[in-house]
Parts: C-alpha cells; sequence; structure tokens
C-alpha cells in the first residue's frame, strides 16, 4: 500500500495529538459557496474517520481544496464578447470606468457557472524530527496547507528545505560522481534517471555505470544544463529528488518477516493504514535526515504569522 509517494517536505513545531486536533476542528471544511472562487478546511482521513489520525511517531491529517476552474484565455474571452456586444448596442465606445464594472459584474456570473476541482490530500507530521510530510506535487497545494496551519494553530514557523546548487546541489554532485568521487551522494546511491534542463530544453539519461550515459551527462553539464531531478535509493527505498527539494514516485521495498505479514493480515482497514503509514513516514524521515546532512540543510521561512 503506497501512502506517502509525491511529497513537498517543511519543517516546523506543531502541538501534540491532542492540542492538534482541537485545531483542526477550527477549520473544517465547507464546499465552496456559488458566489466565491475556492474553499479549503481539514476533513477526516478517508481511510479512518478520524480529523487527526494517531500513527507510531506523529499523526496525520487530511486537507480539502475546492477550486472554481477559470480558464484565463476563457474569462477574457468572454469578457470581451460582453463588452463588444454592448459596444455594439450602445453605438459609442465605452469608458474605461465602465468597462470595469462590466468585467466585475460579468466575472460574477461566470463564478457562478464554473465547474468545481476538488483536491484531497494527507499531511503527514513526525514529533520527533519535526518534518511536515505533504503529499502532494503541487507547490501550491502544499503552501496552502502550510497556511491552513498556521491560520489555525497561531504563531508557527514554517521553513522549507533548500538546496545550494553552487556548492552542494545535484548538478555539482552528480559531476562529481561520474568523475570518480564516490562520496559525492553517500549514502545514497544513484540511480537510474536523471533529467537535466536549460531554459526549454531537457534530455534524460538512463543507466550511470554506462559509459555512453556518464559522457552524455558530462557534455550536457559542460554545455550549461542543470539536473532538474535524479533517482536515489536509500536503504529500502528508491524516489526521485528535483532541485528544489521535492520527492517524487518513492518506491518501498523493505520486505516483511512472516511474524509481520500475519499479524498485518489481522489488521482492520483503518489499522492496517495506519500501520503502513507509520512504516513509511518512518523510512521517509531517515532518509530526509541524511539529505538534510548531504546537501547542507538551508531553510527559508514560508510563514510565520499569528
Amino acid at each position: 500500500m503506497k501512502i506517502i509517494n509525491t511529497t513537498r517536505i517543511y519543517k516546523v513545531e506543531l502541538p501534540k495529538y491532542e492540542a492538534m486536533l482541537k485545531h483542526l476542528e477550527e477549520l473544517p471544511f465547507a464546499p465552496v459557496l456559488e458566489t466565491h472562487t475556492s474553499s479549503h478546511g481539514f476533513i477526516p482521513n478517508v481511510r479512518t474517520g478520524e480529523l487527526l489520525t494517531p500513527i507510531a511517531c506523529g499523526y496525520s491529517f487530511t486537507v480539502c481544496f475546492d477550486e472554481k476552474i477559470l480558464p484565463r484565455s476563457v474569462v477574457r474571452k468572454a469578457l470581451a464578447d460582453r463588452v463588444k456586444e454592448l459596444q455594439g448596442r450602445d453605438g459609442r465606445e465605452l469608458t474605461p470606468e465602465e468597462i470595469a464594472l462590466i468585467e466585475e459584474q460579468h466575472m460574477g456570473e461566470l463564478v457562478k457557472q464554473a465547474l468545481i476541482k476538488t483536491s484531497v490530500f494527507n499531511c503527514f507530521y513526525h514529533i520527533e524530527k519535526q518534518f511536515l510530510i505533504v503529499v502532494t506535487a503541487s507547490k501550491d497545494l502544499a503552501r496552502l496547507a502550510t497556511h491552513m496551519l498556521t491560520k489555525c494553530v497561531g504563531s508557527v514557523k514554517v521553513t522549507s528545505i533548500h538546496i545550494s546548487d553552487i556548492k552542494y546541489g545535484l548538478t555539482t554532485r552528480l559531476q562529481n560522481h561520474i568523475d570518480g568521487d564516490t562520496s559525492a551522494f553517500k549514502p545514497f546511491q544513484p540511480g537510474d534517471y536523471y533529467l537535466l534542463k536549460e531554459k526549454s530544453s531537457r534530455t534524460t539519461f538512463a543507466n550511470l555505470s554506462a559509459e555512453s550515459t556518464q559522457e552524455g551527462i558530462r557534455e550536457a553539464i559542460n554545455a550549461g544544463m542543470q539536473v532538474e531531478s535524479m533517482s536515489l535509493a536509500h536503504h529500502d527505498i528508491l524516489f526521485k529528488l528535483t532541485n528544489d527539494f521535492a520527492l517524487k514516485k518513492i518506491e518501498y521495498f523493505g520486505e516483511l518477516t512472516e511474524d509481520e505479514e500475519e499479524s498485518r493480515a489481522e489488521l482492520d482497514g483503518a489499522m492496517l493504514w495506519r500501520t503502513e503509514a507509520a512504516a513509511q513516514l518512518i523510512q521517509l524521515c531517515a532518509a530526509l535526515d541524511d539529505l538534510c546532512e548531504l546537501f547542507g540543510y538551508q531553510d527559508e521561512t514560508e510563514e510565520a504569522k499569528s
């Protein structure tokens, strides 16, 4: 059961279970209103039914976000058609003030008719290590989750983890690795996926042990391309690490003992989810500890409001 697969990572000090549950209750989700463009809040976990699910090393909560879909091109065309229609009817050019009023009124009608996109994603918090793991590939949704926490918890410092690409980054380390530095990624093992990018051009490589791949990467870096993402293995997990410290397509390979398999077979759906989530969170946080040490942990405050 893959529960934590694509993540955005933050460091934050959140309350323990009892206090955190009360905070989440202050911001329940409600469907977006007809005249609003979005709505967000916390909902019970779909597998456990709990607003805040305790797991072995921390807890998990779920965010729901409703957003009206209003493509900019569609909005611009609809407003332009409306203005053109009124100008043709009145036989004169409308003033900027009249156009602004028409756009405001027409936008309200478009919002009422727009389709709604619903996003539901889980967040995991390791209490001791203070890692907040938001299970989404979207930066905007991850930031929404952190803003919601500052709103319901109060004064809290949320920091995102960054890599200095000049001294510690993926590009520098990969170049050092193919040049013979076996400690460039230690204790991680580079995998078989590499995405390099430069402005609008990009190229991918596989099988780093092949001489042709190493030469291709070397030429790409010398031409000014930077490593956008690459795969790394850490003990029993494999993932793609991006240059902005997102982890994607996480795979867990640890084999269970016979006793563990038997004990899990007896668990109900909610307890099995908690058990699997805890195991994945522990493995992932161990990798995060080593990543922070390897790349020289840096942080950038995203929110510190009360």
